[in-house]
């Protein structure tokens, strides 16, 4: 096999291998036969070539044992990978033989795969094929870019038409409205997009138990987030199989961005579901302190806490006590807001007084909430980054609730809020 090595082409070796990259140079460790040690994994290579500040110093901070065995035949087949690793292979210098060979791969699968590859991708890597990232005027790049995100393929799109639950709420603006309060700065990016994806799922694990799920589909459901495996999802409904195996998939690529010791799992909202469809389904009456029991739990904020833990990074990444602490279940003061309806409710039946009197003492124990979470920044000042982000997501809670509204539920409550801080912010 003869071809330019300047047009991404390989050369056919004695053993039958394929060699990239100009003859005259050392045996390349890019080939159809595998690397020995590639130098960046695609996925990662992604994350940070579309960072808003990455360069050189985060593709040398990932080592080639990082790598899986499969690593080349898994990046063939990627097109955004391949475009991330041409494009930060480009930040090369003298001597990195590694990354010339890297462009050269990346170069030759992409022309193979560019015919099809659908808008805006196709553009991009047409684009990067003339002129790879490093080397464009970033104004004119940026206008590109501004005019491709109306066709850019997105996460929770992808998820509601693969899972097709039309009944859930798509609340992915006000989870991300959420997100941007716990974490306004712009260097936990990685942060704001785990916990918008974490609570969008519970969002719609919410509405499964509550709209669509039968009691014994409620249990199987349960049951297959108590063992957390890929295979207890056989014994779900169709329709449910679909959700469950979208929602282990998510964890494990959130889990696939973190170190070892970042990891983490909360699974107790699913044992609270179930006991809220018990109650439905059994037309039980709840007493105050048992709805007041299971909604601490059913309304995600110790999974929300869990995500923002699991985002934190750098110099204020969160220590694991910081996770005993949030997981209490005192560190979220909107925490008795979202189920305030269904708690008046069972107030009133309980102690048979009007709704006046049940909102009233309900309202007394939202306060009681936000006084032990400001006492928290003074009782933990060692672990005040993290209260203090905690503390972010109950104001957000209690924006979202103020006034008895849902404004969670009815997006049009929040219509103006978020036109004001996303699409017309402040100069």
């Amino acid at each position: 096999m003869e071809a330019e090595a300047g047009d991404g082409a390989g050369e056919a070796t004695g053993d039958g291998s394929t060699r990239w990259g100009p003859p005259d140079r050392q045996q390349p460790r890019f080939g159809l036969n595998g690397p020995a040690s590639p130098p960046v994994p695609a996925l990662k290579l992604h994350s940070t070539a579309i960072a808003p500040r990455s360069t050189t110093t985060d593709i040398e901070t990932l080592p080639p044992s990082a790598m899986p065995p499969d690593f080349i035949a898994e990046i063939a087949n990627d097109p955004r990978g391949l475009l991330s690793l041409y494009n930060a292979a480009h930040f090369f210098i003298d001597g990195e033989m590694e990354l010339e060979e890297a462009i050269l791969f990346a170069r030759h699968h992409l022309e193979l795969l560019k015919s099809s590859l659908k808008s805006p991708l196709a553009g991009q890597v047409t684009r990067a094929l003339k002129l790879p990232l490093p080397r464009t005027v970033k104004r004119l790049e940026a206008l590109q870019y501004m005019s491709e995100y109306t066709d850019e393929q997105t996460w929770w799109n992808d998820i509601f038409q693969e899972i097709e639950l039309s009944f859930s709420r798509d609340r992915v603006v006000e989870v991300f409205f959420w997100a941007n309060g716990v974490f306004h700065e712009q260097e936990y990016l990685r942060a704001r997009i785990m916990l918008t994806k974490i609570y969008q799922l519970v969002t719609t694990l919410d509405d499964i138990y509550d709209v669509r799920a039968t009691l014994d589909d409620s249990r199987r459901l349960t049951e297959a987030l108590r063992r957390w495996d890929v295979r207890a999802v056989s014994t779900l409904p169709e329709y449910l199989r679909k959700f469950c195996l979208m929602l282990l998939r998510t964890f494990q690529e959130i889990e696939d961005e973190l170190e070892p010791e970042e990891r983490y799992r909360c699974l107790q909202s699913s044992d609270a579901y179930l006991k809220e469809a018990e109650f439905f389904h059994h037309n039980h009456k709840p007493t105050f302190e048992e709805k007041l029991e299971v909604s601490l739990v059913s309304f995600g904020g110790k999974i929300a806490a869990a995500g923002i833990l699991i985002g934190m990074c750098g110099d204020h990444e969160a220590p694991r006590d910081a996770f005993d602490w949030a997981l209490k279940g005192e560190s979220c003061s909107g925490k008795n807001v979202k189920d305030a309806a269904s708690c008046v409710q069972c107030y009133m039946n309980e102690y048979n007084v009007t709704s006046e009197v049940a909102i009233a003492e309900i309202g007394y124990l939202i306060e009681d909430a936000r006084k032990a979470a400001n006492q928290a920044l003074f009782d933990h000042p060692d672990l005040l980054p993290v209260v203090q982000r905690v503390n972010n997501l109950s104001v957000c809670m209690l924006f979202s609730y103020d006034g008895g509204t849902d404004a969670f539920t009815s997006g049009k409550d929040m219509k103006d809020t978020v036109e004001r801080l996303f699409i017309n912010p402040l100069s």
